[in-house]
């Protein structure tokens, strides 16, 4: 079994269930993965003819159907799962198992971690007081996974220089002996990267930046009135990134790069620079929009970092995009 990696905060998660006001049950497509679809098939009684009557077979995958209001069919009126009061979690399907985990399963590892769409996940990563830090799960732990090891990619020389140039950046973006904007010119230095710690700048004015994701594909009519407040956005960036809130910020710019340093590591050109600003900009974004909506604290700054994350990260154009447009900045 290979190893598995996560932030330090992972095994601190806990899902709120029916205290979730963003429920991952609802507004998604649930996707019903094929070892699921074959248990499913042999859940006797009035739970599996439910079942049966509950999901799309003509779909392709097959995923449940929901609701006209969009729910899950196993949500009850509770914000409860039905299939985990009658069956137990281990009935899941991978998608509901996983949420709101993610992973980047190499040759000889396995990182995890846990996505910014979630609330609970987002309160999580932006509270942590402790320093960033990657650690290996023990392989007891490791082994409760379920789904760690699929879809294995290889880890040729690029990911492998990428994951110590991640290893490297860390302790410099953690170290609060120092401002967090003179931490982020410290790594643009050291990546050669040629931008103001204020790299928004980078896409030209908030404006700009407001019409390239409302040129996006767009998941949740929300996000209009967020870019609706950055369009207008004019002053420069306050002290904020420097003072209590500097933390949370550091939180968020680890949490990118840890997820995306080596994902997909072949794609990208110059992929040390790229991940890197990547990592910088998707946060000094969020600051930018939190402060263009009136946010005040870190419950609203969870909020503006979830719905970022539900734009952005859960669909692959949209991300693919940004991504791309960090890198034309740079090249």
């Amino acid at each position: 079994m290979k190893p598995v990696f996560v932030p330090n905060y992972y095994e601190s998660f806990r899902c709120i269930a029916a205290a979730c006001k963003h429920s991952c049950c609802v507004g998604w497509e649930i996707d019903v993965d094929a070892d699921t679809l074959a248990y499913y098939d042999t859940v006797t009684g009035e739970m599996g003819k439910r079942l049966r009557a509950s999901i799309d077979h003509e779909a392709d995958p097959p995923c449940f159907r929901l609701t006209p209001d969009e729910r899950c069919p196993f949500l009850n009126e509770s914000g409860l799962c039905d299939l985990i009061t009658e069956l137990g979690e281990e009935s899941l399907c991978h998608i509901c198992d996983d949420h709101p985990r993610f992973r980047n399963v190499l040759s000889d590892r396995v990182e995890l971690g846990l996505g910014l769409c979630c609330e609970a996940a987002a309160e999580l990563i932006l509270s942590q007081t402790e320093p960033f830090s990657v650690v290996e799960l023990p392989p007891e732990k490791a082994a409760r996974e379920r789904h760690a090891h699929e879809d294995s990619e290889a880890l040729d020389d690029l990911t492998d220089a990428l994951i110590a140039h991640r290893k490297a950046l860390l302790p410099l973006l953690t170290d609060r002996t120092k401002p967090l904007a003179d931490r982020i010119r410290h790594v643009f230095h050291e990546c050669d990267i040629d931008l103001s710690e204020n790299g928004t700048d980078t896409f030209g004015s908030f404006s700009a930046i407001a019409a390239l994701l409302r040129d996006m594909e767009r998941l949740d009519p929300a996000w209009d009135a967020y870019l609706d407040a950055l369009e207008e956005l004019t002053e420069d960036p306050p002290a904020e990134l420097n003072g209590e809130a500097s933390v949370a910020y550091e939180n968020l710019i680890c949490y990118f790069l840890y997820r995306y340093m080596t994902t997909d590591a072949e794609y990208w050109p110059n992929a040390k620079r790229t991940r890197t600003a990547f990592a910088v900009l998707c946060a000094l974004i969020i600051h930018a929009i939190h402060r263009a909506t009136g946010g005040k604290d870190l419950d609203s700054l969870c909020e503006t970092a979830r719905m970022f994350s539900c734009e952005i990260e859960y669909s692959e154009e949209n991300l693919e995009r940004l991504m791309e447009a960090v890198g034309d900045a740079l090249f």
